[in-house]
């Protein structure tokens, strides 16, 4: 059996057309870029929502890699339907709630 070519549709669609028919059946379509359903995004916002309260201390996770100790200013949305994010103090825009870590020492109650 010959090896199989994994490709993400989203590359595929720019293959010349005589490397998809060359490829032929050794070539699968898998999307490797897919987001979360917004379902699911809803319940992470939800759940963070309920668990911590505005102004927890949390450390964020920058792109660099380094962490940053900050605190919430906003709760957790759901951003044009394909992202969760939350606003923190002190950063410019919002951040991937993935990347936001609570600090439990002050674990808020919700009012």
């Amino acid at each position: 059996m010959a090896d199989r070519f994994v490709v993400d549709a989203a590359v595929a669609a720019l293959l010349p057309p005589d490397d998809a028919a060359r490829l032929g059946d050794d070539f699968v379509l898998e999307s490797t870029n897919g987001c979360p359903a917004l379902g699911e995004l809803q319940r992470q916002c939800a759940a963070f929502n309920a668990a911590w309260a505005v102004g927890q201390p949390v450390a964020v996770r920058k792109d660099d890699g380094t962490a940053v100790v900050t605190t919430t200013r906003s709760v957790a949305i759901v951003l044009s339907g394909h992202t969760a994010v939350i606003w923190l103090t002190g950063i410019s825009g919002c951040y991937l709630l993935d990347r936001v870590t609570p600090i439990a020492m002050n674990r808020g109650v919700r009012a």
